[in-house]
C-alpha cells in the first residue's frame, strides 16, 4: 500500500493493493478500522495505520498470494465504491486465491470490472454488486490450471464493452441479475480448455449486439451456455448466438423475444432431474 496517500476504509482505498504472503485463515474485510485483519504481522504492510474517519482512493485492487501455495482461505471486500474520471485496467484483480467474495460494491470506470485471471483453482462470488461503464468487460473469468468458479447473485452489469467473459476453465453461475446495454451481454469462450456459463432467472437485455453469445472465433474448445428461467429480450443482435466451437443448452423455459433474430436455432434441449 503506498503509504502517501489519504485513507478511507469504508471505500477500500488505495491505488493498487496486493496482498502477499498472507497465511492460511486470514480474514480481509475493508471495514473502517483498517484493511488488513492482522496488518502488523502481515509482509509489506502500510508505513502507517488506516486511521479512522480519513478517506482515501483507490485505482485496482489486486488480490495475490506471493507464491502459489500461498493462498488465500477467504478475502471478503465490502464494499468498495470506485469510480474514477479516468479509465484504468481492472478494478478488481484476483491472482491467486482460495476464496473472494465482492459484496455490496459498485466498480465503474475501469477496462474489466472484475477479472479472475488465477494459475490454480479459486472461488470468486460477486453478491448484491453493480459493475458499469467499462470499456472490455464487466467480469472476465479464466485460469490456466484447475477450475475458476464464479458465483453471481443478485447483481447488475451495464455498459461495458461485455457483460461477462467466461473463458478457459471456467464455470460461471449467475441468477438473479440484470446484464443489460452492453455491446454483448455474455461471451462464453473456450480459448484452450471449456468454458461453461450457466445463467437462471437473469434478464439479459437491450445489448447493442447479441445477448448470449457461445463460442466465437477464438474459441478452440467447448463453450457451453446453460439457459433456464431468463428474460432475453430486446437485444439489437440475435438473444442467443452459436458460434464457432459454441453450444446452448436449455431447458425449454426462457422468454426471447424482441431480439434479432429471437428463437434457439441450433440449441440442445435438456431436462433437469428433480427429487
Amino acid at each position: 500500500m503506498r503509504a502517501d496517500l489519504g485513507r478511507d476504509a469504508a471505500n477500500l482505498a488505495v491505488y493498487h493493493v496486493t496482498f502477499a504472503r498472507v497465511q492460511s485463515g486470514t480474514h480481509i474485510h475493508s471495514q473502517p478500522r483498517g484493511i488488513f485483519a492482522d496488518r502488523d504481522g502481515a509482509a509489506n504492510r502500510a508505513r502507517r495505520p488506516v486511521k479512522d474517519c480519513q478517506r482515501a482512493i483507490a485505482n485496482h485492487v489486486y488480490v495475490a498470494a506471493s507464491e502459489p501455495l500461498d493462498l488465500f482461505a477467504d478475502v471478503h471486500l465490502q464494499p468498495i465504491d470506485e469510480r474514477f474520471p479516468v479509465t484504468l485496467a481492472r478494478g478488481v484483480r484476483v491472482l491467486s486465491a482460495k476464496t473472494v467474495t465482492i459484496e455490496n460494491c459498485t466498480i465503474a470506470g475501469q477496462g474489466v470490472g472484475v477479472e479472475v485471471l488465477t494459475t490454480n483453482s479459486t472461488n470468486v462470488a460477486l453478491v448484491n454488486t453493480t459493475i458499469k461503464n467499462c470499456t472490455t468487460a464487466g467480469l472476465r473469468v479464466e485460469t490456466s490450471a484447475g477450475i475458476a468458479r464464479a458465483t453471481v447473485r443478485n447483481s447488475v452489469f451495464t455498459n461495458c464493452g461485455t457483460g461477462i467473459v467466461a473463458r478457459r476453465n471456467s464455470r460461471v453461475a449467475m441468477e438473479e441479475s440484470t446484464i443489460a446495454f452492453n455491446a454483448v451481454g455474455v461471451l462464453v469462450e473456450g480459448n484452450g480448455a471449456t468454458a461453461i456459463a450457466f445463467l437462471k432467472n437473469c434478464h439479459i437485455n437491450n445489448n447493442t449486439g447479441h445477448g448470449i453469445q457461445a463460442g466465437s472465433g477464438l474459441a478452440t474448445t467447448t463453450s457451453v451456455a446453460r439457459i433456464s428461467h431468463n428474460l432475453i429480450n430486446n437485444n439489437a443482435g440475435a438473444g442467443l448466438s452459436i458460434q464457432a466451437n459454441g453450444a446452448v443448452e436449455t431447458f425449454v423455459n426462457n422468454e426471447i423475444n424482441g431480439n434479432n433474430p429471437d428463437g434457439c436455432a441450433g440449441c440442445v434441449n435438456v431436462t433437469a432431474t428433480v427429487n
